[in-house]
């Protein structure tokens, strides 16, 4: 966020998470010009079609629940996007070697529930909760994307994770 706003790019800021946005807004330097922040459902996003110039989605979609959750959010981020607007989305691998465990004990479920895991979370007084996660497999990404209705560009494996470039064609 930083990089964008130090070139001048308007930003806006969207978690469903209030003590996310409080952190986020703690983040921001003083002097640079302000970014809108919004609470916010990923899969019911509170602006405008054709509000925004580029979307990045990092870490939003491993979280949703559904298939259908994941699929609505990218129809709305397209729906957000300006004509030949961009997104950049980011989801964590279920093929990590931290999770070679879990992928071995869900490879007899049907693939589009193989990667729904529960993960310990670490808080802040030191104890674990279970976090759900959909770890993403290889291609499906694309194909989320693809029947979104957003164009994909790039795919690719990166520290981790799944990272896909799409673009919105109208």
């Amino acid at each position: 966020m930083r990089v964008l706003l130090s070139r001048g790019h308007a930003v806006a800021g969207l978690d469903f998470s209030p003590s996310l946005l409080r952190l986020g807004r703690a983040s921001v330097p003083e002097g640079f010009p302000s970014v809108h922040w919004v609470e916010a459902d990923a899969s019911a996003l509170p602006v405008k079609s054709g509000s925004f110039d580029a979307v990045l989605c990092i870490a939003v979609l491993h979280h949703l629940p559904t298939r259908a959750d994941r699929i609505e959010t990218l129809r709305e981020v397209r729906r957000a996007l300006i004509p030949g607007g961009r997104a950049l989305f980011s989801a964590w691998a279920l093929d990590q070697p931290r999770f070679r465990d879990v992928a071995e004990s869900q490879r007899d479920r049907p693939p589009e529930s193989r990667g729904d895991v529960e993960v310990p979370w670490a808080m802040p007084d030191g104890t674990h909760v279970p976090r759900f996660y959909h770890l993403f497999q290889e291609g499906e990404m694309e194909g989320l994307i693809i029947e979104s209705g957003l164009h994909g560009e790039t795919f690719f494996r990166s520290g981790g994770n799944w990272f896909g470039r799409a673009a919105n064609h109208g």
